[in-house]
């Protein structure tokens, strides 16, 4: 399989400490096959897939000028959630308060990978950290369990860099930071 890349941002590691504890505490209510290992918890800004060398390059060069033009900002924590049915989810995440700076990025780095010819999403961007995958359909549906979770604290952190990542599908963790913006 070839390498799939993405542009990101991670919490910092007190977040990604405390999606571990929240994920390990709620496992019993929530019966997906696939928990994303801690180190892997990022904001996707912006999903390249298979990527030539070139492209790699100009996203390189053009990210480093464009967080110059970038500053620092804060997330929060706001709430978990699913995509997919309510009974057989695919995604389980936590989601991030509204930031505008987040979407400001996001748009900035969207028009970078445009311009390195890359094909730009027409969903709307919805910021998430992924916390598992495969909604397990033998076991009891999400929407009975809801009522059983400990919702997520608004956990604030500051992001300052975000980074270009390859995917490494057999390893554990499986993203590997390829630049740091």
């Amino acid at each position: 399989m070839e390498d799939h890349y993405f542009l990101a941002v991670k919490p910092d590691r007190r977040i990604k400490e405390y999606l571990s504890y929240w994920t390990e505490e709620n496992a019993q209510y929530l019966f997906f096959r696939k928990w994303v290992h801690p180190a892997d918890f990022h904001i996707t800004l912006f999903f390249l897939g298979a990527a030539e060398e070139s492209k790699l390059a100009a996203i390189i060069k053009q990210g480093h000028i464009l967080k110059k033009h970038t500053t620092s900002f804060h997330l929060k924590l706001e709430r978990e959630g699913v995509f997919g049915s309510k009974k057989q989810p695919r995604i389980l995440w936590a989601g991030v308060e509204k930031s505008a700076a987040l979407f400001n990025l996001q748009a900035g780095v969207a028009g970078v990978c445009e311009e390195a010819g890359f094909d730009v999403e027409t969903r709307p961007y919805r910021p998430h950290i992924t916390l598992a995958r495969k909604w397990d359909g033998g076991k009891q549906i999400y929407s009975e369990t809801e009522k059983q979770l400990s919702h997520l604290e608004s956990l604030e952190w500051k992001v300052s860099e975000f980074y270009l990542f390859r995917t490494r599908p057999k390893q554990e963790p499986k993203y590997e930071i390829v630049e740091t913006f």
